[in-house]
């Protein structure tokens, strides 16, 4: 598990401030106004670390700072140490802004091509996005379909900013998955695939098993 902390708004600088402010109204309002979205959007695309600040702490392990979780919301900083990754997982029924802040990850996501259900089953999705993302990378939107699966793979020690709306909870539960090509699109432009749900430790033995010298936080897909 992540190191967890929370910081105050005075900690930290004022354009950091205002994008927490707007990112609690474009929560309350569920993201249904473009504009403010696109405001948000923008917004964070003007953030790096010397706006957010660091986290304290071993630069050896991965680490998550809490800078709002004020309902309906949740904002954090994250450090992921190089060779560690999030595994796939999904966002259920939620609005992500997805923004890097420094280092280079490997990051893979998903649409999906039908809504998830309760208890979690194999869900089908399409590939969305595989590709290499550094700290001038812009914010990624991820909608409740829209690239809704991701895994995060840092190449470097890597820094990013998510905002989330609504935030996980008991209904709203974090899944993670492991992608098995569909064989009937093979060859197809898209690439589908069907999503499997599965336990994070069992991801992380398999990686282990299969790429021994990045150790088990270095997970597959």
């Amino acid at each position: 598990m992540p190191q967890v902390a929370m910081v105050t708004m005075e900690d930290r600088s004022q354009l950091l401030t205002g994008a927490i402010e707007l990112a609690r109204n474009v929560a309350l309002q569920n993201g249904s106004d473009p504009v403010q979205m696109n405001d948000l959007r923008r917004l964070l695309d003007g953030l790096n670390l010397r706006t957010t600040g660091t986290i304290t702490g071993n630069p050896d392990e991965l680490a998550m700072e809490l800078l709002n979780m004020d309902s309906p919301l949740m904002m954090a900083l994250w450090f992921l140490p190089a060779g560690s990754k999030l595994h796939l997982h999904n966002h259920p029924g939620m609005n992500v802004f997805f923004k890097p802040l420094a280092g280079t990850c490997d990051y893979r996501s998903f649409t999906l091509l039908e809504p998830f259900v309760r208890p979690a089953r194999p869900i089908r999705a399409v590939e969305h996005l595989m590709t290499s993302l550094d700290g001038d990378a812009p914010t990624l939107c991820i909608g409740p379909q829209e690239g809704n699966v991701h895994s995060i793979k840092a190449l470097t020690g890597f820094w990013f900013l998510d905002v989330i709306f609504p935030p996980y909870n008991e209904t709203r539960e974090c899944t993670y998955y492991r992608a098995v090509p569909n064989s009937a699109h093979h060859g197809s432009l898209n690439q589908f695939f069907t999503l499997h749900p599965t336990e994070e430790c069992q991801l992380d033995a398999e990686e282990a098993q299969s790429s021994p010298s990045l150790g088990g936080r270095a997970a597959a897909v």
